[in-house]
Formats: C-alpha cells, sequence, structure tokens
C-alpha cells in the first residue's frame, strides 16, 4: 500500500486528529501520520495479495477459534513518540483473548494487532515500509510481514528482532502470533496468465 501526503502551504498548514479523519466523507483513503493526511493507494495486484492472505488468515482463524482477522481498511489508533497515529494495514490479526468481545461498531480499533500485513505498490519506496513496520513493532505489533509483489517474496519482522526473507516456495508459518497457521509463500500470488488486449 503506498501513501501519498496531501499537501498544503505554510500559512494554511492543519494538524489533523484522528476524530478528524474519521468524520471525514473520504477519511477511509487516509491514514494519519504526524498531523498530515496521508492518501493511500493500492494496485490491483497487491489488493488481490491483500485480499487472500487476509482470506486464508480468517480461514485458519475461524476453524480454530483462535482470534479475529481484519481486511484491509481496518483502521488502528495509537500514540508513537507522542504522535498521534491512524494506520490501516492490509491486513491484521488479533488473538480473541486480546479482543473477546469481538468486533466492535466503532469506527476504530485501539486494540493493536498481533500480526499486521503489508503488501507493497508499485509506488511504495521500501524504506518508507520498512519505518511503517519498526513503528507497527515499537508499539507492541508482534509480528509484521511484508509482501513484495514483483519478486514473489517476503519478510517477516518479528518484536523479538528475528528477520526471515521468504521465496515463494518456503513455507509461511504464523508461529506464535498464529498458532497452527502454514500456507506456501506461492499461494499468496496470482497464477500468472496471458493477457490478451482487447
Amino acid at each position: 500500500m503506498s501513501a501519498t501526503t496531501l499537501p498544503s502551504s505554510p500559512s494554511t498548514a492543519v494538524s489533523y486528529t484522528v476524530e478528524d479523519v474519521l468524520s471525514r466523507p473520504d477519511g477511509e483513503k487516509y491514514e494519519l501520520v504526524e498531523g498530515e493526511l496521508r492518501e493511500t493507494s493500492i494496485s490491483q495486484e497487491s489488493s488481490w495479495i491483500a485480499g487472500e492472505i487476509y482470506r486464508q488468515i480468517a480461514n485458519h482463524a475461524m476453524a480454530n477459534q483462535s482470534g479475529w482477522a481484519f481486511p484491509d481498511g481496518t483502521s488502528y489508533a495509537y500514540s508513537f513518540q507522542g504522535d498521534e497515529r491512524l494506520r490501516r494495514p492490509d491486513a491484521t490479526f488479533i488473538k480473541s483473548e486480546r479482543l473477546p468481545a469481538g468486533p466492535t461498531s466503532w469506527g476504530v480499533c485501539h486494540v493493536l494487532p498481533d500480526l499486521a500485513v503489508e503488501v507493497l505498490s508499485p509506488n511504495d519506496r521500501f524504506l518508507d515500509v520498512i519505518a511503517k513496520v519498526d513503528e507497527y513493532l515499537a508499539v507492541g505489533v508482534l509480528q509484521v510481514w511484508v509482501i513484495i509483489p514483483t519478486h514473489q517474496t517476503m519478510f517477516v519482522y518479528s518484536a523479538n528482532g528475528d528477520l526471515k526473507k521468504l521465496t515463494a516456495q518456503d513455507q509461511l508459518t504464523g508461529g506464535a502470533e498464529l498458532p497452527g497457521f502454514q500456507c506456501q509463500v506461492k499461494s499468496l500470488f496470482p497464477a500468472q496468465q496471458a493477457i490478451t488486449s482487447p
């Protein structure tokens, strides 16, 4: 998922809050970082991959009653280095014991996920994504998966400092954050098909 900061002139600079974002008619398009609105965008391929990893996590969670999986667009609000943040990972998972009542009707979740997934879009800068990973881990997310469609690879970042690089032929496991989950990395990517121009 890529993010574009909305421009503002020095004389009209506005510092937004989480409430400002949630009250906007188009608020679902934005994340909040350092008081700025950052418009998120995702490619068709990245959207498909985000949906597929969500589907696999959700199926596993439902079968094992281990927790709650959330798709792209779910909002998480928290404080990072004294700054109010609103983030929307491409998929997330929260263990059932941390969200015993299940999903609420509130517009934002203040219970941080155990697992967050980010799928790179063509306009994403990898260093920006890594900064987001560091942020997630610093505020209490236990594991972050970063999926790179162009190379059919992914990185698994853990709060204990472990880092794993997985290729299409490797097995992805959920570890302590998503016990019993496993899939082949290749299954997260769409099968390559010949495209005929209209």
